[in-house]
């Protein structure tokens, strides 16, 4: 009698042990599961709240543009900033031709000086005197170089005068306008309707 009740002893603590681990592990089940669930409501939540600011912003941002003058003038100050830099690069040429042009008269004397004496005036050569048709010929170009040079870096040659002055007067239109349209945006400080009559 006392081994069977020991055996039904035994046995009721196990079953009550299996009962309580089989409740924990889902309670822990439960709570993992959940777990999970919460973390998707939660992305969920951030997501639409991300959807409704951007839907706000674009909105603040979209304005409808009532004045078409606006847009055009716009376009056009865009345009002409380019037009004004290319004016500015063959200008900056220009110049560089001229100030060349100027320094052609100087730039090869010392040159001519030292072939000169070097070959007798460009009638031979000490060193090797069959190839004094050679040095004359190279004589004669170097003694020519700052007349050649002079001609080929004259900008009239280059541009007549006549459409020199076309091409600074585009460039004054284009830049007047290009601050017209500056001091429009300015003085309307953003508003669009006074920006508009502005330009008007």
């Amino acid at each position: 009698i006392n081994k069977e009740r020991k055996r039904k002893g035994k046995n009721n603590r196990k079953k009550s042990k299996n009962t309580k681990n089989n409740r924990k592990n889902k309670n822990k089940s439960k709570k993992k599961g959940g777990g999970k669930k919460n973390k998707k409501r939660n992305k969920n939540k951030k997501a639409t709240r991300r959807k409704t600011k951007k839907g706000k912003k674009s909105s603040k941002n979209s304005k409808t543009v009532t004045c078409p003058d606006l847009e055009t003038a716009a376009k056009n100050a865009r345009r002409f900033s380019n037009t004004i830099k290319q004016y500015e690069i063959y200008n900056n040429r220009l110049k560089q031709l001229n100030r060349k042009k100027d320094r052609a008269s100087t730039a090869f004397t010392e040159s001519i000086q030292v072939v000169k004496n070097y070959t007798d005036n460009g009638t031979l050569c000490r060193n090797d005197p069959d190839i004094t048709s050679k040095v004359s010929g190279f004589f004669k170009t170097l003694h020519n170089c700052p007349t050649t040079a002079s001609k080929i870096c004259n900008v009239d040659s280059i541009l007549s005068q006549e459409d020199k002055t076309k091409m600074d007067d585009c460039n004054t239109a284009v830049t007047n306008y290009r601050t017209s349209f500056e001091d429009c945006l300015i003085e309307s400080k953003g508003a669009e309707t006074e920006l508009c009559t502005c330009i008007k």
